[in-house]
């Protein structure tokens, strides 16, 4: 009987090895992750004592890391995964899959479950990745935080707040959310440096020498 179980199992192992490729692995099946068949081999492993829903997480793990064959066998393997979409989404924006931070960033936009820390985070990301629409969010939200931020600094360096003076003119100078104005931004520097700041009277002689 012992013999049989290990006869069926061999031929499994064949089927799946020259299985046609259902999934495509993150990682480069030429380059997988140190790991990958550790993960793999431990699904074979569980498969062999009939642990069907556990090999099939071990499959899965060694696929997103890159191993052909652990991807053969979890489009093989007859269970489902146990591992929840959201985890699944998250290792694919680890390997950078863009879409995938994106779709994060919406699961952690919504009322329920609302968590600004992740937002930010997976969005910036989805936009390093290259998503266009995540960047355009981006920028929008920078948009606003910045228009804020300089009605903010205003009042305060209209209150001769000589540090607010300082940052608001870097805003000017370099054009950060508004339209560039070098004059303005001297002008501030000035300001900032009369009320005491060495780094705003470093800046402004710096930027009158060049002139």
């Amino acid at each position: 009987m012992q013999y049989i179980k290990i006869l069926i199992l061999l031929i499994c192992f064949e089927r799946i090895l020259f299985a046609d490729n259902l999934i495509a692995p993150p990682y480069s099946k030429e380059n997988p992750a140190p790991n990958a068949s550790y993960y793999r081999n431990e699904g074979f492993r569980a498969a062999s004592f009939g642990s069907n829903i556990i090999a099939r997480d071990l499959f899965y793990k060694s696929c997103i890391l890159g191993d052909q064959l652990g991807c053969n066998a979890l489009n093989e393997i007859d269970a489902n995964l146990r591992i929840d979409s959201i985890v699944i989404k998250k290792d694919e924006c680890h390997l950078g899959d863009k879409d995938a931070c994106f779709n994060i960033y919406q699961y952690y936009s919504n009322e329920g479950i609302l968590d600004s820390f992740k937002i930010t985070w997976y969005l910036s990301k989805a936009c390093r990745l290259g998503h266009k629409k995540a960047c355009d969010i981006e920028g929008q939200k920078n948009y606003v935080f910045i228009k804020n931020e300089r009605q903010i600094l205003s009042t305060q360096c209209f209150n001769n707040d000589v540090l607010a003076c300082y940052k608001l003119a870097n805003i000017y100078l370099f054009g950060n959310g508004v339209k560039r104005n070098a004059n303005f931004a001297i002008n501030l520097l000035a300001k900032s440096c009369n009320g005491g700041l060495k780094k705003a009277c470093i800046k402004y002689n710096q930027i009158i020498s060049l002139k």
